[in-house]
Parts: structure tokens; sequence; C-alpha cells
């Protein structure tokens, strides 16, 4: 399950150096496009995370791994959180690659997190329940703020569209 969530991260890298990409760029048109195209992908991310969610909790977890593993997971957790929270904090940028790029440190410290907590559990053990009603809740709270996030940077570039020249 592990190499799924790796996945989805790494789709994350791509959405991430496609906004700095087209970030170089500076064309208005061209960044409200990138905007709405990067929330729809965290929409559709969202979708497939569901899905993972699903098959975690019915096919059960990969054996557990290594702590050093879970400890090394621990700590991109925090980091991808604190970068989040940074890009929030200082809001310096308004541009759509900037919120675009914000929206993406967003979904992956949450991908982050849901694979630091299906990971602890699997390493440290739990009853079967527990894991369940774990992986569930923090499924859909991590499929719903992906979600928020996505739509509202779909909204943010059709606000920006009708309000632009």
């Amino acid at each position: 399950m592990a190499r799924h969530h790796g996945l989805l991260l790494a789709a994350l890298a791509v959405v991430r150096f496609c906004c700095v990409f087209r970030g170089l760029v500076r064309d208005s048109a061209e960044s409200e496009r990138l905007e709405r195209a990067v929330g729809g992908v965290l929409v559709a991310l969202a979708m497939v995370l569901s899905g993972m969610v699903v098959l975690t909790v019915h096919g059960g977890v990969d054996a557990g791994g290594n702590q050093i593993v879970v400890i090394s997971q621990a700590t991109y957790t925090f980091l991808t959180f604190a970068q989040a929270v940074h890009a929030f904090a200082r809001r310096r940028g308004q541009g759509s690659v900037e919120r675009s790029l914000r929206g993406v440190s967003v979904a992956a410290a949450l991908v982050s997190m849901f694979l630091l907590q299906t990971t602890m559990l699997a390493t440290f053990g739990s009853e079967p329940r527990l894991f369940h009603a774990l992986t569930v809740a923090t499924g859909t709270f991590v499929y719903v703020a992906s979600v928020a996030v996505g739509t509202s940077l779909i909204r943010a570039a059709g606000r920006v569209e009708r309000v632009g020249p």
C-alpha cells in the first residue's frame, strides 16, 4: 500500500514542478489555466486517495516497516506541514502560480499525514477495528480537504478570469 501513497506523492511532485516551470512564463492567461488545471488534478487525486482508503480498509495494510522508516516519514510529514503552514502564513504572492503551489503543498502535507498514520499503525500494531476507524477518519479528512483546496483553486481561477482584462 505504501507504493500507492508514494505514487500519489510523486504525482503531486510533478504538479509542483509544472507550477514552478509555468511560473517562469508569467503569462496571466496561461497562469489562470494552470490554476484551474492544478485544482482539477487535486480533485482527481483526491478521488484516487478515496480509492486507496477503501483498498486499505478492505485489503489491510502491508506488514509493518522498520522504525527508522517510520521516523523518517514522521520527519518528512512534519517538514511538509511546516512548509504548507509557512506558505499560507506568508501569502506574499497572490498570483495564480503562487496559489497553485500553496494548494499543492497542502495536498502533499495531507497525503503525507495519511501515509504516516497507516505506516505507524502497521509498524507499531493496532487492533483491526481501530485501524479501520482511524484509516477511514483520516482518509475522509484528507479527501474533503483536498477537494476543498482543488475546488478553491478552480473558483479562484474563474474569479480572476471574470475580473481580468
